[in-house]
């Protein structure tokens, strides 16, 4: 990594016609340090970015340290998350983002630090699990309940997960084909294909984890509208999904023939690849540090060999005032709520109860 792949990282949120939450989201992102630069995923052919948005990419519209890139997209399409279109991405660092999700900077900074001691694995936050039939060997979609009451997980949400850029680049240009064509039919399981994706390029590995508190300080806005998760036959093709990426990918039997590209050099290419296994959702240190696959130690930061200052000034902060910083997540929910953006809460029925008729 370079100098600035270690301090900074770029964010690159995915939106759709949820202008509401989308600017809420921007807004708290451009107040943490250490993002280089935010990235709009636009495939709204239809509507206009809003102007709001438009006034902050401009030099004197934005008072963040962080630069704003709109990608105005041809193909309204989940793919299309990963297909980066413009050359000036000044961090291989990515986090990948929803509109409707937010972290405190601090839980943002706890993960990215993690993904610089390994750049070539996924680290997220948010953890599902597969679930395999003994006698049919058939994969199956576990939710969020099915991860907790079993502590183990396979794959991670790129609603919010750290990632080199390039797994974004290698996915649009040699994903298999199948995988690709069904995200785009089904509008549905981008986040199963990316996970399971670089779980295959990295020999069967699971995805690391950010710290447990940084996990559980997601603050999940709404605008009185449902999303892809409460649409018709969702549990269905997401099973349809877990099994049969698992089965191209080689994950499930640490071999497969996969289709590589979708051009000039496509043809049949046979691989070998390790097993998917589930990893335990494991914590150090009273559970407030680190959880998930590959957790050495009970520190989240290795401070006596580092020599990033603002890693080391981050992880003291953690240590010290790890109840104000829990604190921090409070605020940005109560934040939220003001601005009618959290589901029950007063203002929320307020600003959306014309949704609700």
């Amino acid at each position: 990594l370079r100098d600035i792949d270690r301090n900074k990282y770029t964010v690159r949120i995915n939106t759709w016609r949820r202008n509401d939450l989308l600017m809420a989201t921007v807004k708290h992102v451009m107040t943490c340090p250490n993002v280089a630069q935010i990235q709009i995923v636009w495939c709204d052919k239809e509507n206009d970015v809003p102007n709001e948005l438009m006034s902050l990419t401009s030099p004197n519209g934005n008072s963040g340290s962080a630069g704003i890139v709109i990608e105005k997209h041809d193909i309204n399409s989940l793919n299309e998350r990963y297909r980066i279109l413009h050359d000036d991405v000044p961090t291989y660092g990515i986090l990948s983002q929803d509109d409707d999700v937010v972290r405190p900077c601090l839980a943002m900074d706890i993960g990215f630090y993690r993904w610089t001691d390994h750049p070539d694995r996924m680290v997220g936050y948010d953890t599902r699990v597969h679930m395999i039939d003994q006698d049919t060997n058939v994969w199956s979609y576990g939710y969020l309940s099915s991860t907790q009451k079993r502590n183990e997980y396979s794959l991670v949400l790129p609603r919010f997960c750290f990632l080199h850029r390039d797994y974004m680049d290698s996915y649009i240009e040699h994903a298999p084909k199948r995988i690709y064509q069904t995200v785009d039919k089904e509008f549905n399981c981008e986040d199963i294909a990316l996970s399971f994706y670089v779980s295959a390029l990295t020999g069967g590995k699971v995805p690391l984890l950010a710290d447990k508190w940084a996990m559980n300080s997601m603050v999940k806005t709404n605008s009185g509208s449902g999303g892809i998760s409460n649409s018709y036959g969702h549990k269905e093709k997401r099973d349809a999904c877990i099994n049969n990426f698992a089965t191209l990918l080689g994950l499930k039997d640490a071999y497969a023939v996969l289709r590589q590209g979708r051009g000039a050099n496509e043809g049949a290419q046979e691989k070998e690849f390790g097993i998917l296994m589930a990893s335990p959702i494991k914590s150090a240190a009273g559970g407030k540090y680190l959880a998930g696959a590959d957790v050495n130690g009970t520190k989240a930061l290795e401070v006596k060999s580092d020599t990033v200052e603002n890693r080391k000034r981050l992880y003291e902060q953690v240590e010290e005032h790890y109840h104000d910083v829990q604190a921090t997540t409070n605020h940005l929910r109560g934040h939220m709520a003001l601005l009618g953006l959290i589901e029950d809460t007063e203002k929320w029925k307020e600003r959306w109860q014309h949704k609700e008729k």
